[in-house]
């Protein structure tokens, strides 16, 4: 357990140390955003409010660590995106886990260095809207029914999540785009848990898990498949077999998609040269990595950390 400073609710924390940038209403969406008031550490907050939903965008870099309470009055949904782990009411959640929320609050022990995070909350009133079919309204009721509520944020959950919180549609348009990433979202994540039981453990996923967890915790090395292969004693065909067979994803995919998000990661809560984040994220030339994260993002890194400010 992680020794902690104070314990802060998550409006007080915000209140505390953040100023807000923009907030602007239209059509019944409401889009706040702030940063942090401290020039020492980077951190970004975003919030989303439309027809009895909320989405809390959260990232933060923090020296110390700090317990703060997340309230959720009704049904929510909890994605953990940071490097490290974070711990939430007393367990440790490792980075691309998400968990769902029936009415209780949400303890989250902020640690050291990056904190990034997605918190959605929703009210009964959002399931009712006519646009659900009944069948699909008790799907997603079901979901927060569910005994065993936790879930891998794979490559399709992370799309979703950066189209939800980067969309450039604004209006009646924003609104609907915003209503339909989120029923995909939850489509999703009701295809995992509802399939969880079905599902036999895959013989290799023991070694995939190694070599995930390798590629993760050393985004500053781009290791080959043969290096990666040695590491978990298997050859290389049925690393690469194994991997997409259980992540949906190549190594290489898999691989980019982590050094991507954590530049952007970096991009936001950090002030760091394009040349430094480079290295961090295995790229010897920054040219390589504006290269790859322009083909990947459609903006170089620039100009994706002007938007932020924007």
């Amino acid at each position: 357990m992680v020794d902690t400073t104070t314990d802060l609710s998550f409006k007080f924390f915000l209140e505390k140390h953040s100023r807000i940038i923009s907030q602007k209403e239209e059509f019944g969406l409401d889009l706040l955003k702030a940063s942090s008031k401290s020039t020492n550490r980077k951190g970004n907050y975003q919030k989303i409010s439309f027809a009895n939903l909320v989405l809390h965008q959260f990232s933060w870099n923090i020296q110390t660590p700090i317990t703060i309470l997340l309230p959720c009055e009704q049904q929510g949904i909890f994605f953990q995106l940071s490097p490290n782990c974070n711990i939430v009411n007393h367990q440790k959640i490792g980075e691309n886990t998400g968990f769902i929320v029936n009415g209780e609050d949400i303890e989250l022990t902020l640690v050291p260095n990056q904190n990034y995070f997605i918190f959605i909350e929703f009210k009964q009133e959002y399931f009712e809207q006519k646009l659900l079919h009944p069948s699909l309204k008790q799907m997603v009721m079901d979901l927060f029914l569910q005994k065993s509520p936790t879930f891998r944020i794979n490559k399709e959950l992370s799309i979703l999540l950066e189209k939800l919180t980067s969309t450039q549609k604004r209006g009646l348009c924003q609104l609907m785009y915003l209503n339909g990433k989120l029923f995909e979202v939850l489509s999703e994540i009701s295809d995992q848990i509802t399939n969880y039981e079905n599902n036999q453990q895959h013989q290799y996923e023991p070694q995939m898990s190694k070599v995930k967890q390798l590629i993760d915790e050393n985004l500053h090395i781009q290791y080959s498949i043969n290096e990666l292969a040695k590491s978990v004693g298997i050859n290389t065909s049925y690393l690469k077999k194994h991997f997409k067979a259980i992540y949906e994803e190549t190594v290489f995919e898999y691989a980019t998609r982590k050094r991507m998000d954590y530049a952007k990661n970096l991009l936001k809560t950090t002030h760091l040269s394009i040349s430094i984040i480079s290295e961090k994220v295995g790229y010897q030339h920054s040219a390589h990595f504006s290269y790859a994260f322009k083909k990947n993002m459609d903006l170089t890194p620039n100009q994706y950390r002007r938007g932020l400010s924007k």
